[in-house]
């Protein structure tokens, strides 16, 4: 089986049942409510065909059935549908062995109905049939890579190293090349393959040359477009290159305008932005016990036959998480790449049968139990990071991990009365308990991208403030105004309205001028003071908030970003202000959160939790409370150990207690000091356990 998630719901296609029976079922799981539902079955299809007595149904063509399957691939595309490849089939004569499946069925989740792209005699060369491999898919194309090849009625198996690229628009197989060696063993038993989310980034990124640089070329594509194909209208502008950066070979776009620094936004992302979704292979590599490798490949966006493969398996450290996962399953959050697996019961590499002086063999060590493990690499780095959860995973059996990147949580099923042992050597995966790893408490969360151009924002700023561009004032606590525009207000604050019309007259002090209709009194709510009349609407609207606070709060209301310079307690402050007015505000919070994240330390950990136990972010508040236990935990140190130097001190004698209590002193001085700061340092990156080479240190 395969089970993969989309939103708050995970999929499980497929599957095997001891001896012989595999399945083709799809179920569902809803993360908000944990409940497990059958959306698809052949048994459901077939009684809904037959159900149906209408003379129409007849001439109708008959809904697709996938063959039964294991081992085999889903991936996600856009939400909308998963794209089901490859995997062991039933046999198709009851003497022979399972088959190898080379098919590729796509199941919608809207109408929740399979289907099968016609072959072409245009397509490049098909893959073979294959199962336990990996894929990925990159914006509009799938990409299989690796695996193994059963023949029917043999246990001989072939490991297969070739990479082969599916265009889901077209629907046709594009490319095939070789990836890695024979000793690589790329596949579902040890390897990782996935892609980064594809968010076409606002141009110009930072600077205005780049956007100048931008302009000069889309408008040299503008010129050879067809006048057939050029538009005449004024309505809202298209991008002005997207027929000729579209890179599934199809024109999308009908009509094309000049480009300006209107539409500039909307122009695709070329191969060398910094926007590019990549591909990443993570595997390891064990010859013999003690011999371990691991490898790290880079793909970049197979939109054309000359994308580039780097490998960095030599960039990663030679000490990490040597761990050998089997079946591993992951994904990307943030800088991170997240994957987890299970390590199947093995001999420890220091027990080796001994023989005794008889002759006797000595008895067999026991074999260590098999167990789940999460672990992560950062990217830019290669860093590798064991992420320890304690002893939830020790008893009971838990197999089978999906990383949800929306949730910046790893979800992980099992069965609690189980044993993991037995369960991996019957290969059985297990669905009846799951457990919720939030890995924001280890530091790996999704980090927000700065959505709006540099120019724009710019001209935002020179916005607010303005006293000719406003029609409101927005109060803080010192009672300093601020000069705002009700309708950006109106537009990026979805409560501003009904925050606006429950304060009727404003903070006390206002005066006539919070009488004075403004465009956001124009616009109110249903049911919410109907009968106010406009004039006794307020144009002063009173926030909680320091000066800075507010300030930083109306530059994420302009710019939809924050400021490089706001610090913890504000972000604190805003985002328990995104709490008290949601819905609406998320991106504030996560942007708050962020800026919470890497401010933290001991000084300001306290606020932080109360902020965050406030808008139930949970991985920031535990993060927080474990750097003020490891502060806590240094400042006993440095305690203990001017006791202990004073104790050596007295110990000494009285004739030397004037200079030796001096340097006692000095030296227990810079122990506290750098306790503290020492506690300032490791708050920018929780400290947890690293594996090096097999041992936690």
């Amino acid at each position: 089986m395969h089970s993969i998630v989309v939103d708050d719901k995970v999929y499980v296609m497929g599957g095997k049942k001891l001896p012989s029976q595999i399945f083709n079922t799809m179920w569902m799981l809803d993360l908000s409510t944990l409940v497990w539902t059958m959306i698809w079955s052949p048994d459901q299809r077939q009684h809904l065909q037959t159900s149906q007595d209408t003379p129409s149904s007849a001439s109708e063509p008959s809904p697709y059935i996938p063959e039964p399957r294991y081992f085999h691939t889903a991936s996600n595309y856009k939400n909308e549908a998963l794209v089901i490849f490859g995997g062991l089939g039933p046999p198709e004569e009851e003497s022979k062995g399972e088959r190898c499946l080379d098919d590729l069925v796509i199941f919608d989740l809207a109408t929740r109905t399979w289907r099968a792209p016609a072959p072409s005699s245009a397509n490049a060369e098909r893959p073979a049939a294959r199962y336990a491999h990996v894929a990925s898919i990159n914006r509009d194309r799938l990409v299989v890579a690796g695996g193994e090849l059963r023949y029917a009625g043999k246990k001989a198996y072939e490991n297969l190293t070739d990479m082969h690229v599916f265009d889901l628009l077209s629907e046709k197989w594009v490319h095939k090349r070789s990836l890695g060696g024979a000793g690589d063993h790329i596949g579902y038993y040890r390897s990782v393959m996935v892609s980064t989310t594809f968010v076409p980034r606002t141009y110009p990124i930072d600077n205005l040359e780049e956007e100048e640089r931008l302009l000069e070329t889309a408008d040299q594509l503008y010129t050879q477009i067809p006048v057939s194909k050029l538009s005449s209208s004024t309505s809202e502008p298209s991008s002005p290159t997207q027929s000729f950066r579209s890179r599934s070979g199809s024109i999308e776009s009908p009509l094309e305008r000049r480009p300006s620094r209107g539409n500039l936004n909307s122009i695709p992302e070329t191969e060398s932005s910094e926007a590019e979704p990549y591909i990443y292979i993570y595997s390891t590599r064990q010859r013999t016990m003690r011999e371990l490798s691991r490898l790290l490949m880079k793909l970049h966006s197979p939109q054309s036959e000359n994308f580039t493969i780097e490998d960095y398996s030599s960039s990663l450290p030679p000490r990490g998480s040597y761990i050998p996962l089997r079946f591993p399953s992951g994904d990307i959050i943030g800088d991170w790449l997240v994957y987890c697996g299970t390590v199947p019961n093995e001999k420890p590499t220091d027990a080796t049968a001994r023989q005794q002086p008889g002759g006797a063999a000595s008895a067999a060590a026991p074999l260590k139990p098999a167990s789940f493990h999460i672990l992560s690499i950062h990217l830019p780095t290669k860093q590798s990071k064991v992420i320890d959860v304690g002893n939830i995973f020790l008893s009971g059996s838990w197999n089978r991990g999906i990383v949800s990147p929306k949730r910046n949580a790893v979800i992980v099923f099992g069965n609690t009365g189980l044993d993991m042992t037995t369960d991996y050597t019957m290969r059985r995966a297990n669905f009846n308990h799951v457990v919720l790893v939030d890995t924001e408490v280890f530091g790996i969360y999704n980090v927000p991208k700065c959505q709006i151009a540099t120019f724009a924002r710019g001209v935002a700023l020179r916005l607010l403030g303005r006293k000719e561009y406003s029609d409101m004032d927005i109060v803080t606590k010192e009672g300093y105004r601020l000069h705002v525009n009700s309708r950006i207000l109106v537009h990026r604050w979805p409560m501003f309205t009904e925050v606006l019309n429950t304060c009727v007259y404003g903070v006390p002090h206002a005066g006539e001028q919070a009488r004075r209709p403004s465009v956001a009194s124009l616009i109110t709510p249903p049911n919410l003071h109907p009968t106010l009349p406009i004039t006794e609407r307020p144009r002063v609207l009173y926030l909680p908030l320091r000066e800075e606070q507010a300030l930083a709060f109306l530059e994420y209301i302009y710019t939809d970003s924050l400021h490089p310079e706001v610090d913890v307690p504000s972000a604190c402050a805003l985002l328990t202000l995104s709490k008290r007015y949601e819905p609406g505000l998320e991106r504030l919070a996560d942007l708050a959160a962020d800026v919470m994240h890497r401010g933290l330390n001991e000084g300001n950990a306290w606020q932080v939790i109360e902020a965050a136990a406030y808008a139930g972010r949970t991985g920031l508040q535990v993060q927080a409370m474990l750097v003020m236990r490891m502060a806590a935990d240094l400042r006993i140190q440095a305690q203990r150990r001017r006791m202990e130097l004073k104790g050596k001190v007295e110990a000494n004698g009285t004739g030397m207690v004037g200079g030796a209590s001096s340097s006692a002193a000095s030296e227990g001085t810079a122990l506290e000091s750098t306790g503290s700061n020492q506690s300032m340092e490791s708050s920018q990156i929780i400290p947890q356990p690293f594996a090096v080479d097999g041992k936690t240190e």
